[in-house]
């Protein structure tokens, strides 16, 4: 996705509208996925304590960075390219989050 904004900002850029940046929030754990809801009115959702920490390291972000989760670096963290690390207050969480 990142990558693909390079392309994206050049056709901005022709088209003489502002450029455009993204900031991913990444983190892993168990969610409830799938229709949500009754019969009358049900939207596909996914629901739990992961997908509410991701949108919180999300909004950490700014244009062009991708921040991870404490989950995800302990899984995959020594494969990856890690250029530093942030620390967060989160509602709900006692302990800062090291981002």
């Amino acid at each position: 996705m990142q990558n693909e904004m390079v392309n994206f900002n050049e056709e901005q850029r022709q088209r003489e509208l502002p450029e455009l940046g993204i900031g991913i929030g990444i983190n892993r754990g168990e969610v409830v996925v799938g229709n949500i809801g009754s019969e009358k009115r049900a939207k596909y959702s996914a629901i739990g304590t992961a997908i509410n920490t991701a949108y919180r390291i999300e909004s950490h972000t700014v244009g062009g960075q991708i921040l991870i989760g404490p989950s995800i670096y302990e899984n995959i963290g020594s494969t990856l390219s890690i250029r530093g690390t942030i620390s967060a207050r989160f509602k709900g969480l006692t302990e800062p989050m090291s981002l």
